[in-house]
């Protein structure tokens, strides 16, 4: 009679109540200095004139270290690694005439890759602006040059529910696509380009909202040659425990029970696939 080889079963689940969204923090950029949570870098920039007036941050100049560049002042302000959330930025800018070159762009980032953006541009000399933005691996939206006037306003909002993340502009949705990563960092860009004949305006940001829940870690099993693998990615600085077990079922009480706890943040663990394994469960629950 023919031994038939045991089927090992691989499973990771999530097992957590699902995080209320909270407000993260609001800035109507009103009480006359920018809040320190904020920093500003610049790009290509020797020198550049903004401040916090009225109910609005604005930059009024911005003078190039090389032409032919997108110079930026760029305020950043640190998120608590978000997996849903909710992020508006109301955004406004002025000029003079079709000699404008300067954009004003939320941008929404997981460390150093960029999740989604939106907001206004004003791209070439003689023509009107542009609004645009779009969603890492998934879609992007522009109306095309010619359409913005040289004064004006736009709302940009990002949400994900779910891991689908989508762009409204001015309530409208644009554009959409499955995205994973947690929010880590969020950016408010004005940029002008310098060459003959372009000019600078008034660029500015009149509000910012961001309401969010924590990330979810990402879990990921597998057999690999003797070892069972276990990798994790998510937030060092959430709350929660990563629990793992081993058992089998009774036709094989050979097999071993065994328990743990990681915590959470990026990792892998192995351990050795004993002949009498059959099933191996990890779930991952918030404290």
């Amino acid at each position: 009679m023919q031994q038939r080889t045991p089927i090992l079963v691989l499973t990771a689940l999530l097992l957590a109540t699902a995080a209320q969204a909270q407000l993260v923090f609001e800035d109507h950029f009103d009480d006359g200095s920018l809040d320190s949570a904020w920093t500003i870098h610049t790009e290509y920039v020797s020198a550049w004139a903004g401040e916090e007036l009225g109910t609005t941050f604005r930059v009024t100049d911005i003078a190039h270290t090389e032409p032919l560049q997108w110079a930026g002042v760029v305020l950043e302000r640190d998120l608590p690694c978000l997996g849903d959330f909710d992020i508006r930025a109301d955004l406004q800018w002025t000029g003079s005439g079709l000699q404008i070159m300067q954009y004003a762009r939320l941008r929404l980032y997981h460390e150093e890759e960029q999740l989604a953006w939106g907001g206004y541009r004003d791209a070439w000399v003689g023509q009107q602006g542009a609004l645009g933005g779009g969603v890492l691996d998934g879609s992007s939206w522009d109306t095309g040059n010619g359409h913005t006037p040289s004064v004006g306003t736009v709302a940009v909002r990002l949400r994900r529910v779910s891991s689908w993340l989508e762009l409204w502009i001015d309530d409208v949705l644009r554009a959409e696509g499955a995205s994973l990563p947690s929010a880590t960092l969020l950016e408010i860009h004005f940029a002008h380009w310098e060459r003959p004949g372009s000019t600078m305006g008034d660029l500015r940001v009149d509000r910012v909202r961001v309401e969010g829940a924590p990330s979810k870690p990402q879990l990921s099993i597998a057999r690999v040659d003797s070892l069972v693998q276990l990798d994790w990615t998510g937030c060092p600085e959430l709350p929660s425990r990563l629990w793992w077990a081993a058992t089998a079922d009774a036709a094989w009480p050979a097999a071993w029970n065994v328990a743990g706890d990681y915590p959470t943040g990026n990792g892998t663990a192995t351990w050795p696939l004993n002949e009498g394994l059959r099933v191996f469960r990890v779930t991952q629950s918030h404290d």
